[in-house]
């Protein structure tokens, strides 16, 4: 059995309430628009002349009463969640589970938190504001037991972060009246947040069918994107009535579908799934060599994921050891490749916009490598596969330079494939149960970075990449450690009479793999590929988030890093969108229907 990698954190008060509030996350923005429209909208509608410096004193207020609101409720939200949340994949690692904090630690940052948010917002806003925010504060605390009762705790979330919309008009306004005016606005708002809230909720199903929590996505099942369509038309009516109402510009409009358009626009290139038959396969063995577990996935809990990321389109791809986990049996290994591709076609198949696949295949040896070849061509051929993957090594062979595999790389050059290379564990070939360097440290950690080294480095000096010019390669996890040691490896190799590739070529063929930015987007690693100094050739830089495998956390932290690293212009776009487009032809495709619409 897979050895499970959540472990409790150390004792840190000041960290753990830091993250009870939600401070180390940007949640509270989703607070601060509808109070910030609230406000926009009233000035229209009432005619209200707005002054810069009454209105930057009102955002300012805006934002600490919402903040100071967002850090309270959080707090208390999981205080009540405490016990529901050690069953939960994604929020174990939250300070209470974690034991980061204590239960009593916690209260008494939360009784703190109450007299701060009261005397932040009375202070900033003034009493009228006050008292529109009561109704917000009331069902803030109703909330938490929503979620045990009925199975729909949704619309009180809507409720209440749409109701940050009538502090906003009070605040233009000055005063409770006629508070019947920002109605469209407020359900407008709350039909926004239920929506997200749902598409989130669904990365929760099986753990909420474990543990008895109402919820809808349990409610409905697959039928909740019938619900999620119904709340996506209808936010989008109520807010064009509240513009109607409140005799938008024309520019409101504009910037209003151009928002539309351009919000769901990531291509995440490093996005697992995990097929019944793999976990089929994964029980009858002793698990995944490296020691890391089997995460729980859904493809809504992937359709989750990329709508809190604006992401447009996941390919999906088996992690390691892929297929190689009955590595022992040739003819199960290519029946489980099968099953795995024709499940990723069925996924893209339902939805063509959302999900693509890197087909898998059979166990790679030197006797296997013709129905490799075949599996391959059904999956470029018939099920309109992205690309396939393959992983650093593969046992009883070696890397992928190996002269066994020579056919393989053939073919792919031949079909200008894309690739994409994943790592994995780098233990022995005789091998029965899940390695870990040490009790807490599976293998994945720190060695599969520098395995998708090793396995560029073998392909560079065995010749590979020189002869099948045509492969695009994608490197996991912003390949590694190689834009750290190219260079070293590069000149050494030579000096020592170990190639006749020179430096200056053996740089040239490293730098031109892709690079995906999964669990690699921090200041560092994006210093090295696309700083002043860069290792990565423009455009060969992608977007990649290693879910379910990385904690949801995780990915926030770094989508977070990426954010802030390109808060002043660079390859944003590039990295989310556009690389993944020139990379993909059926992504073109895409795009050039849409410059004709």
């Amino acid at each position: 059995m897979a050895v499970s990698t959540t472990q409790k954190s150390s004792h840190n008060v000041s960290r753990g309430i830091w993250e009870l509030a939600r401070l180390h996350t940007r949640e509270a923005w989703l607070c601060w628009y509808p109070a910030i429209w609230g406000a926009c909208v009233a000035a229209s509608m009432r005619d209200v002349s707005l002054e810069l410096a009454p209105f930057l004193r009102l955002l300012f207020g805006i934002w600490a009463s919402v903040t100071a609101t967002h850090c309270t409720f959080c707090t208390f939200n999981d205080i009540c969640d405490q016990k529901l949340d050690i069953h939960v994949e994604r929020c174990k690692v939250r300070p209470l589970p974690a034991g980061m904090i204590s239960t009593s630690e916690a209260v008494v940052a939360f009784i703190c938190w109450l007299p701060v948010t009261l005397s932040v917002t009375w202070g900033t806003l003034g009493p009228a504001v006050t008292v529109g925010f009561i109704p917000v504060w009331v069902l803030s605390t109703i909330y938490p037991f929503m979620k045990r009762i009925m199975p729909f705790p949704q619309v009180v979330l809507g409720a209440i972060i749409g109701g940050a919309v009538f502090p906003g008009w009070v605040g233009i306004t000055g005063d409770l009246r006629n508070l019947d005016q920002a109605l469209p606005l407020f359900f407008a708002t709350a039909a926004w947040v239920v929506y997200f809230d749902i598409f989130y909720a669904t990365q929760d199903r099986p753990d909420d069918e474990k543990i008895g929590v109402k919820s809808l996505a349990v409610l409905m099942g697959k039928n909740v994107q019938v619900l999620l369509a119904v709340l996506g038309v209808l936010q989008v009516l109520l807010f064009a009535v509240t513009a109607l109402r409140a005799e938008m510009s024309l520019i409101f409009w504009v910037l209003g579908l151009v928002k539309l358009l351009i919000t769901m626009n990531r291509i995440d290139v490093h996005h697992h799934f995990i097929p019944p038959a793999y976990v089929n396969a994964s029980n009858s063995t002793p698990g995944d060599p490296s020691g890391w577990h089997l995460p729980k996935w859904t493809p809504e809990s992937t359709l989750s994921l990329m709508a809190s990321h604006t992401t447009r389109t996941a390919i999906l791809s088996l992690t390691a050891p892929g297929t190689s986990i009955i590595s022992n049996s040739p003819v199960d290994s290519a029946t489980l490749a099968r099953q795995i591709n024709l499940y990723g076609f069925q996924l893209h198949q339902e939805y063509p916009t959302r999900f693509g696949f890197f087909a898998s295949l059979p166990h790679l040896t030197s006797e296997t490598i013709t129905s490799a070849i075949e599996e391959l061509a059904y999956a470029l051929d018939i099920l309109q596969a992205d690309g396939i993957t393959l992983y650093t090594r593969y046992s009883g062979t070696g890397y992928l330079g190996h002269i066994a595999f020579a056919p393989l790389w053939e073919e792919l050059n031949h079909r200008k494939a894309v690739v994409f290379i994943h790592p994995t564990n780098t233990a022995s070939d005789v091998q029965i149960q899940p390695v870990m360097v040490n009790p807490n440290l599976p293998q994945p950690i720190l060695d599969y970075p520098h395995e998708t080294c090793r396995a560029a480095v073998d392909l560079i000096t065995s010749g590979t990449i020189s002869k099948n010019p045509n492969v695009k390669i994608i490197l996991s996890h912003g390949g590694g450690t190689l834009p750290i040691l190219a260079t070293r490896a590069a000149n050494l190799l030579y000096d020592a009479g170990l190639t006749d590739i020179t430096p200056e070529r053996f740089l040239e063929q490293a730098r031109g793999f892709y690079f995906d930015l999964a669990l690699s987007g921090n200041q560092g690693n994006l210093e090295l590929l696309v700083g002043k100094n860069r290792f990565a050739k423009t455009g060969h830089v992608l977007y990649g988030s290693d879910f379910p495998y990385a904690p949801v956390e995780t990915i926030n932290k770094y989508v977070e890093m990426m954010e802030d690293f390109f808060a002043h212009g660079g390859e944003k776009e590039e990295i989310a969108r556009g690389a993944a487009v020139e990379l993909f032809p059926r992504f073109q495709i895409e795009e050039d229907n849409k410059e004709l619409l």
